[in-house]
């Protein structure tokens, strides 16, 4: 996983040699800048925090996808 500021979160598979956006709901990009980001130790979550929308993002780690799924909160 990586983030770009201003261009949001992204999944790099390796063995397609391509990086896919991740989906963050209805997140405004003003807004989407990532300053904290968590996975769990057993490497099936992700939590990725965005302080100007006051909000943290939960993910489910999906590496049969090489995604993350947004959760609902």
């Amino acid at each position: 996983m990586i983030y770009v500021k201003h261009s949001g979160l992204f999944v790099w598979d390796e063995d397609i040699d391509r990086f896919t956006k991740v989906d963050c709901g209805n997140l405004d990009a003003s807004v989407y800048e990532a300053d904290q980001i968590r996975a769990t130790p057993d490497g099936r979550h992700v939590a990725v925090g965005f302080p100007k929308a006051n909000k943290v993002l939960f993910f489910a780690i999906s590496q049969e996808e090489t995604n993350l799924v947004l959760l609902p909160t």
